[in-house]
């Protein structure tokens, strides 16, 4: 199943300059996952876009959120089985802020 690996909102970058502070979420491995995509999201704040990226090397998929954006979303991250995603077809990412483009689709991730 194909993932691109970064899937952070272009429209998130413009305006920015490299110390700009966002959250980033990472989708990594989980391995007492049993059923469906053995992945899981995990969010880590007053962070960078660079600083983003670097720690995503190893990590399935990424995205960048800026401050503002993520504090949209706040609430949610605790419980990311409320999640609901469009069905809608993705290249890369996905217009709502904690769903994930996976296999040309938007998901949710727990």
């Amino acid at each position: 199943m194909r993932i691109t690996h970064n899937q952070t909102k272009p429209e998130w970058l413009v305006g920015r300059n490299k110390t700009s502070l966002g959250a980033g979420a990472f989708l990594v491995p989980d391995v007492s996952r049993t059923e469906g995509l053995p992945l899981k999201v995990e969010f880590h704040e007053s962070m960078t876009y660079p600083e983003c990226e670097r720690r995503a090397e190893f990590a399935a998929a990424f995205k960048w959120i800026p401050e503002e954006e993520f504090e949209k979303v706040r609430g949610q991250t605790g419980n990311l089985s409320s999640v609901t995603c469009k069905s809608e077809l993705c290249l890369g990412y996905c217009s709502e802020t904690l769903c994930w483009c996976i296999g040309g689709l938007c998901k949710p991730m727990e």
